[in-house]
Protein backbone atom coordinates (compact mmCIF):
# COMPACT_ATOMS: atom_id res chain seq x y z
CA UNK A 1 0.00 0.00 0.00
CA UNK A 2 1.31 3.44 -0.95
CA UNK A 3 0.87 6.52 1.23
CA UNK A 4 0.71 9.60 -0.99
CA UNK A 5 1.98 12.90 0.42
CA UNK A 6 1.98 16.40 -1.03
CA UNK A 7 1.76 19.95 0.29
CA UNK A 8 -1.81 20.91 1.13
CA UNK A 9 -2.25 24.19 3.00
CA UNK A 10 -1.88 27.64 1.50
CA UNK A 11 -3.44 30.99 2.31
CA UNK A 12 -4.79 31.06 -1.25
CA UNK A 13 -7.70 28.60 -1.66
CA UNK A 14 -7.10 28.45 -5.42
CA UNK A 15 -3.62 27.03 -4.79
CA UNK A 16 -5.07 24.36 -2.49
CA UNK A 17 -7.64 23.47 -5.16
CA UNK A 18 -5.00 23.34 -7.91
CA UNK A 19 -2.88 21.01 -5.74
CA UNK A 20 -5.89 18.79 -5.14
CA UNK A 21 -6.58 18.51 -8.88
CA UNK A 22 -3.01 17.31 -9.43
CA UNK A 23 -3.26 14.89 -6.50
CA UNK A 24 -6.53 13.45 -7.85
CA UNK A 25 -4.92 13.03 -11.28
CA UNK A 26 -1.90 11.20 -9.81
CA UNK A 27 -4.14 8.92 -7.74
CA UNK A 28 -6.19 8.09 -10.85
CA UNK A 29 -3.04 7.24 -12.80
CA UNK A 30 -1.76 5.00 -9.99
CA UNK A 31 -5.09 3.21 -9.68
CA UNK A 32 -5.18 2.55 -13.45
CA UNK A 33 -1.75 0.93 -13.03
CA UNK A 34 -3.08 -1.27 -10.22
CA UNK A 35 -1.16 0.59 -7.51
CA UNK A 36 -3.22 1.03 -4.35
CA UNK A 37 -2.95 4.45 -2.80
CA UNK A 38 -4.16 5.97 0.45
CA UNK A 39 -3.80 9.57 1.52
CA UNK A 40 -5.34 11.84 4.13
CA UNK A 41 -5.74 14.31 1.26
CA UNK A 42 -8.87 12.33 0.37
CA UNK A 43 -10.41 14.25 3.28
CA UNK A 44 -10.18 17.59 1.44
CA UNK A 45 -13.93 17.78 0.73
CA UNK A 46 -14.76 16.88 4.34
CA UNK A 47 -12.50 19.71 5.56
CA UNK A 48 -14.28 22.20 3.29
CA UNK A 49 -17.85 20.98 3.74
CA UNK A 50 -17.66 20.70 7.51
CA UNK A 51 -15.30 23.60 8.16
CA UNK A 52 -12.73 21.40 9.87
CA UNK A 53 -9.26 22.57 10.76
CA UNK A 54 -6.98 21.74 7.82
CA UNK A 55 -3.70 22.09 9.70
CA UNK A 56 -1.21 19.26 10.13
CA UNK A 57 -1.44 19.66 13.90
CA UNK A 58 -5.12 18.76 13.72
CA UNK A 59 -4.59 15.83 11.30
CA UNK A 60 -1.20 14.52 12.49
CA UNK A 61 -2.46 11.48 14.43
CA UNK A 62 -4.82 10.53 11.60
CA UNK A 63 -2.01 10.86 9.03
CA UNK A 64 0.54 8.85 11.00
CA UNK A 65 -1.98 6.12 11.86
CA UNK A 66 -2.61 5.74 8.12
CA UNK A 67 1.09 5.89 7.25
CA UNK A 68 1.88 3.14 9.80
CA UNK A 69 -0.14 0.70 7.72
CA UNK A 70 1.60 1.50 4.42
CA UNK A 71 4.65 -0.04 2.80
CA UNK A 72 6.09 3.18 1.44
CA UNK A 73 5.43 6.87 1.02
CA UNK A 74 5.51 8.76 -2.27
CA UNK A 75 5.91 12.53 -2.07
CA UNK A 76 4.57 14.53 -5.00
CA UNK A 77 7.14 17.32 -5.26
CA UNK A 78 4.75 20.19 -5.91
CA UNK A 79 5.86 23.75 -5.11
CA UNK A 80 5.94 24.11 -1.34
CA UNK A 81 6.65 20.47 -0.52
CA UNK A 82 9.97 21.24 1.22
CA UNK A 83 8.23 23.76 3.50
CA UNK A 84 5.14 21.64 4.21
CA UNK A 85 4.87 20.78 7.92
CA UNK A 86 2.84 17.69 7.05
CA UNK A 87 5.25 16.34 4.45
CA UNK A 88 8.19 17.04 6.79
CA UNK A 89 6.46 15.29 9.70
CA UNK A 90 5.54 12.29 7.58
CA UNK A 91 9.08 12.03 6.19
CA UNK A 92 10.49 12.13 9.72
CA UNK A 93 8.08 9.36 10.74
CA UNK A 94 9.30 7.27 7.79
CA UNK A 95 12.92 7.88 8.77
CA UNK A 96 12.22 6.77 12.36
CA UNK A 97 10.31 3.66 11.29
CA UNK A 98 12.45 2.63 8.31
CA UNK A 99 9.77 3.19 5.67
CA UNK A 100 10.91 3.94 2.16
CA UNK A 101 10.25 7.44 0.79
CA UNK A 102 10.10 8.02 -2.97
CA UNK A 103 10.07 11.49 -4.52
CA UNK A 104 7.92 12.05 -7.58
CA UNK A 105 8.35 15.08 -9.83
CA UNK A 106 5.01 16.02 -11.32
CA UNK A 107 4.93 17.10 -14.93
CA UNK A 108 1.73 18.04 -16.74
Amino acid sequence: MIYLAAPYNDSDPSIVQARMEIIYRVIGEFMKEGRHVVTPLFMHEIVIRHELDGTYEYWEKYCLDMLKRCDEMIVICLPGWTESRGVKGEMEFCKRTGKRVVFMEYKE
